[in-house]
């Protein structure tokens, strides 16, 4: 999983490296063949749980003692 995530973050988000630092959380994600085989519902349901509580944690930790008051850009690769 990390090395797809290192592979996102080098291919995708570098493309802002010349704007500002770069603040790329790892968090649990939500699998594809997951929803799948347990429907759109219960994975939407499971979303709105345990990653969505990652990436929320994640952010406000960077706002909280990382960021120091700059302005940021938030951008995202996917949404489910």
């Amino acid at each position: 999983m990390r090395s797809g995530a290192n592979y996102y973050l080098k291919f995708r988000a570098s493309a802002f490296e010349t704007s500002g630092n770069i603040f790329a959380p790892y968090y649990r994600h939500l699998d594809a063949s997951f929803v799948i085989k347990a429907g759109f519902k219960l994975g939407h349901a499971y979303f709105q749980g345990v990653p969505k509580a990652d990436i929320i944690a994640a952010f406000d930790y960077y706002i909280k003692n990382l960021n120091g008051g700059r302005p940021f850009i938030l951008a995202s690769g996917r949404i489910l």
